[in-house]
């Protein structure tokens, strides 16, 4: 196992050594003026009291962001590129290591890692500032801790295991609370025996979500880690109704006029929402950011997106066609390879050649539009269909369908594979999870969501390919002996 774990680390470093020397540059033009971020100079000069009273996203990030700034002011760029390629390496240790530990050869799981890691769509998100990468790999971590936790049940490792997932939902709002119990519950019901160190691994981490959602339900109203909800969920709702049928429910007064301003519009446009008195908290108050983007986590902001809910679960009710449509959408958004995203357009247009030879043969995506092909009608279903990574869509279905039969049957012989199964289990519902709540609720960026998850698809994939060469070396192996039989 040595050799081919080290042939993934010389891969890693090797790869990054070519596209660099291919012009691919780390991207942190996003810390100016994200929705997501706090202002700069806050996160420099107001970090602590910035980040208590951010409620539009878990604080983890910006957290990252306020101490790179703060410890490196002078080498920003350089410190993020370090900690992202820290990322990637992890990733691909991760994943090499939990196929062996889940009976994948070695030989396979090279290779497979490899192909995964080198990628241009992993090496786009390892070079662009945003949470997306270091998600993907917590999340390869966190099941590898996993499965040496249910090997060895002890204290350290269900830790580290839960320290990582208290990560994961205190820097992605799409990981909610609920997902971090429904993992410590599946675990208490398989491995009763061990509850007591299940529970004391659990205990701090979940206290720490818990706070957090506690904060947000005492400052703001809402027990969540991110106000922004109603604004995701118009743009998959509301806004797939034609204007003409947003007006005459407004005239109804079925909805509010903010059925006619985009979600995530500028502060200035929500007039009738700007009346609150100061706070006198600068995150709280700030309007634009000093290049003109607007502060997303004002307070006025909480109020906004409340009413965007509103009107959102009322197209819901009374057009669900609507919805249908806009979950359409992002499906077809969500099976585009991973490097087709705008704010990766710059580097990836110094490996255009590669990126697209990986979308031909590894993706099999048979036409090349780009992500706006969705609205044009102009374009028939079948050329849509085409455009996305046909391979994409294949390697989904077998990371759900075989995903879901391999952990049935390893459930069926306990205790001796609990390890494996409840690890598969962990993979299959995060699969699920990530995919049935990124595209339920957002429409626009789902190919991103999926980023978080393609390691596991990865190793799902994995674990049928090695099935299957099981199952021949087996029937190859039989063969001569039936030959020499005599008849």
């Amino acid at each position: 196992m040595r050799r081919p774990l080290l042939y993934v680390i010389i891969a890693f470093i090797v790869s990054r050594l070519l596209y660099l020397w291919a012009g691919v540059r780390f991207d942190q033009c996003s810390l100016d003026h994200f929705w997501q971020y706090i202002d700069i100079s806050l996160l420099q000069h107001n970090l602590g009291q910035s980040i208590w009273y951010l409620h539009s996203q878990p604080p983890l990030y910006n957290l990252f962001l306020g101490c790179v700034l703060k410890l490196s002011p002078h080498h920003t760029a350089l410190a993020f590129h370090l900690a992202y390629l820290t990322c990637g390496l992890t990733m691909a240790v991760s994943m090499f290591l939990l196929m062996v530990e889940l009976r994948v050869s070695s030989k396979l799981a090279a290779v497979l890692t490899i192909l995964f890691v080198v990628s241009p769509s992993a090496v786009l998100y390892e070079n662009w500032l945003f949470y997306t990468y270091p998600l993907a790999a917590m999340l390869a971590l966190s099941a590898l801790l996993l499965h040496r936790f249910l090997s060895c049940p002890k204290l350290g490792r269900g830790a580290a295991f839960f320290g990582v997932m208290a990560c994961i939902v205190l820097t992605r709002s799409l990981f909610h609370i609920a997902w971090f119990a429904l993992f410590v519950l599946i675990l208490l019901a398989w491995k009763r025996r061990d509850w007591k160190v299940i529970l004391c691994s659990a205990c701090v981490p979940f206290l720490l979500i818990f706070i957090w959602y506690a904060k947000n339900l005492y400052l703001f109203g809402q027990f969540t880690s991110s106000t922004w909800m109603g604004m995701s969920l118009a743009k998959i709702t509301a806004f797939q109704l034609p204007e003409k049928e947003r007006l005459t429910l407004k005239n109804q007064g079925k909805i509010s006029e903010l059925a006619f301003i985009v979600p995530f519009s500028r502060i200035e446009k929500y007039t009738g929402y700007l009346n609150r008195s100061k706070t006198g908290i600068p995150v709280l108050d700030q309007r634009s950011k000093p290049h003109g983007e607007s502060n997303y986590n004002n307070v006025a902001y909480i109020d906004i997106s409340r009413q965007y809910l509103k009107d959102s679960v009322y197209v819901l009710k009374s057009h669900p066609e609507a919805y249908v449509i806009g979950t359409v959408k992002s499906y077809g958004v969500f099976f585009l390879p991973a490097s087709e995203y705008p704010f990766l357009a710059e580097n990836r247009k110094r490996i255009g050649l590669l990126d697209r030879l990986y979308d031909i043969v590894l993706y099999a995506r048979l036409l090349h539009h780009p992500r706006t092909a969705l609205k044009d009608p102009s374009i028939p279903m079948t050329g849509k269909v085409l455009n996305m990574g046909l391979f994409l869509v294949a390697g989904y279905g077998i990371a759900v369908f075989y995903g879901l039969v391999l952990a049935l049957r390893a459930l069926r012989r306990k205790p001796m594979d609990a390890p494996l199964a409840l690890t598969v289990v962990f993979l299959w519902i995060n699969i699920v999870y990530v995919t049935l709540v990124g595209n339920s609720f957002e429409v626009g960026e789902n190919n991103r969501f999926r980023v978080m998850i393609d390691p596991f698809m990865t190793v799902m994939v994995a674990l049928f390919l090695n099935e299957g060469i099981r199952k021949m070396s087996l029937r190859g192996s039989r063969r001569p002996e039936l030959e020499e039989r005599p008849g």
